[in-house]
């Protein structure tokens, strides 16, 4: 593993057998995205792990396996199937890095499960999820996910510590657009937000669950913030248009920037 307790991205089981439910979940693809998960978990048994690493990826699957059993069902089922799969979350793995990644994706599962009315995790939970986990200052994954928590409730150091993270040690896909998803995020909460930042987020949208969580989370803050009018309308709906009519192949890029002041 390049960093301990991560499961890192440049793996080639995760190339394997994460990528392509990413990539059918990219393209908002479900049946492919289904098939993909179901052919992951024929594969790990024959791939030649660990106990230890066999069990951390049982659990990221059963988190890709929860994200595709809800896209497109309605509430009562999607909470239905976030408590089966929390209770699954709720006990201790059988090695210290399975354990591991029990936690960091309850983590993610509760901050996802917050932004869908599903959840409603406190600050010291969160704390305590994350507190003393290895190689939590390097997890871009982890603190892509607990930005959309921290901007739902407001907080602002969460949001800092993941605008950090993103920037530093950016995803091999969509790394840009990660970024200024959080940007846009801790720009609007320290009331710094301007239209610029709306334009630089639509044009860094490139897959349809981008474009989808922004305009469901994120657009209706800026329509608070006074910040949208008809030509931001416009260039929201042509985006989401243009990603659905001819979807992109996500790449990734790496930028740097620095907190505005």
């Amino acid at each position: 593993m390049d960093e301990p307790g991560l499961i890192v991205e440049n793996e080639e089981w995760h190339k394997l057998l994460i990528e392509p439910i990413r990539q059918a979940l990219y393209a908002n693809i479900r049946p492919d995205a289904k098939r993909a998960h179901q052919n992951a978990l024929v594969r790990v048994p024959d791939l030649g792990l660990s106990d230890d690493v066999q069990e951390a990826i049982h659990y990221v699957l059963m988190w890709y396996g929860f994200v595709i059993s809800i896209q497109g069902q309605p509430l009562d089922y999607c909470r239905q199937r976030f408590a089966e799969v929390a209770a699954k979350f709720s006990h201790e793995a059988e090695s210290d890095y399975g354990d591991l990644q029990r936690r960091r994706t309850l983590t993610v599962l509760r901050c996802t499960g917050r932004l869908y009315g599903l959840d409603d995790m406190s600050r010291p939970e969160l704390d305590e999820l994350i507190s003393g986990m290895p190689g939590v200052d390097e997890d871009e994954f982890l603190w892509h996910n607990i930005a959309g928590w921290a901007f739902a409730v407001g907080e602002a150091d969460l949001l800092e510590k993941a605008y950090e993270v993103l920037l530093t040690r950016p995803s091999n896909l969509l790394g840009s657009a990660k970024w200024q998803r959080v940007n846009m995020m801790l720009q609007l909460v320290n009331g710094k937000a301007t239209r610029k930042d709306i334009k630089e987020s639509l044009k860094e949208m490139v897959v349809l669950p981008q474009v989808l969580e922004f305009r469901r989370q994120i657009w209706p803050v800026c329509i608070e913030k006074g910040l949208v009018d008809a030509e931001l309308e416009a260039e929201l709906e042509a985006v989401i248009n243009r990603i659905r009519t001819n979807p992109p192949i996500p790449k990734a890029e790496r930028r740097t920037k620095k907190i505005r002041n």
